[in-house]
């Protein structure tokens, strides 16, 4: 991935807790998904299957080639189930063909069969451990899946095929940012950011790092660029897994970081510019009812809340907070039943 983003833990009331709730299976796709980027050749250690854009559907496939490079053909028009068959045809003539099984993979993820795709992948690495490509997909697809330390050799050999490759060393900062190696996380983004400089991702992510670190002069600097840049992207290779963050959950993280220096105007605005994005996010709703509970706008922080939990019924901090606000607002059975319903979702709070 996807490059990745993030979702980083927070804390529990009312804080800054929001790189954070947890969120629904649709939500955590919309952060961590990573849909397949748009390019048209796929990138190999050893060659740019370049033909494959310019095969004719007039044609009629003779070789394993001839039907790979028909299967990117059709997945460019749009028909999968026309380049999978193409695939497998591919497969059939020549079962020693990497590409054909790399290719397959990306097929099968672009229509969501995660498993199938992380079958290909091992097969294709198998038949040439030097496909940087496969590696890297192989390695996003375990990040996407959370298994984060399982994603870190992946990675590793991808980079050690193609050190110039800025989006596994982003994605590997990520997965250590995500088992809590602050500082390995760090040293990937500042590697990232020096090979592209032009990829919002890595400055993202390595402001939430400089967040965690509280460094937040540092951290609101590199959100910004992140934001400044998000529009900006650079078509990539479609058969390459990507992870993008959304400009709505940059301006949400960019406010919590003005929250955290003070500036409540700022963070509001920043709340509100991300909910003109996306007026279903989760997170920005809760970031900003968290502000209006500081700022003892407590109808004001409920409501955000409410909203919030619309969306994502199962985020135990957003009862949680609930509750604080409900308790500051002296409505008692109403924070029972938020505090009860948090307990439920998770019991150690209790403890």
């Amino acid at each position: 991935m996807k490059e990745i983003t993030t979702s980083a833990r927070g804390n529990r009331a009312g804080g800054n807790g929001v790189f954070t709730s947890k969120q629904s299976s649709q939500q955590r796709k919309n952060l961590r998904v990573r849909r397949l980027l748009l390019a048209l050749t796929i990138w190999s250690g050893t060659a740019v299957m370049a033909a494959a854009q310019h095969f004719s559907e007039a044609q009629s496939p003779r070789s394993a080639l001839d039907f790979q490079n028909r299967a990117v053909t059709r997945f460019e028009r749009g028909d999968v189930n026309g380049a999978l068959a193409d695939c497998e045809s591919a497969i059939k003539l020549d079962p020693q063909l990497a590409t054909a099984y790399f290719y397959r993979g990306s097929l099968y993820y672009s229509r969501g069969k995660s498993e199938e795709a992380l079958e290909s992948y091992d097969q294709a690495i198998r038949l040439n451990p030097n496909m940087a490509p496969a590696w890297y997909n192989r390695a996003t697809l375990r990040l996407e899946q959370e298994n984060y330390a399982e994603s870190l050799p992946d990675y590793d050999q991808a980079i050690k095929l193609n050190p110039k490759l800025g989006a596994a060393w982003s994605n590997r900062g990520f997965a250590y940012m995500q088992i809590g190696d602050v500082q390995q996380a760090l040293s990937d983004f500042n590697q990232a950011v020096k090979l592209d400089s032009r990829q919002p991702l890595s400055y993202f992510n390595r402001g939430i790092v400089y967040y965690k670190l509280k460094q937040l002069d540092v951290s609101l600097r590199d959100l910004s660029r992140a934001i400044e840049l998000s529009g900006k992207v650079a078509v990539q290779n479609r058969f390459v897994i990507g992870v993008n963050q959304t400009p709505a959950d940059m301006f949400v993280c960019r406010g919590i970081v003005y929250k955290a220096l003070g500036k409540a105007d700022r963070a509001f605005d920043d709340f509100n510019r991300a909910l003109k994005i996306n007026g279903k996010s989760a997170l920005a709703l809760h970031n900003r009812g968290t502000l209006r509970q500081q700022m003892k706008d407590f109808d004001g922080a409920i409501s955000d809340y409410r909203l919030a939990l619309e969306i994502s019924p199962d985020a135990w901090e957003i009862w949680f907070n609930r509750g604080v606000v409900e308790m500051l607002a002296k409505d008692f059975s109403a924070a029972i039943a938020s505090y009860s319903k948090a307990i439920g979702l998770k019991p150690d709070l209790i403890e």
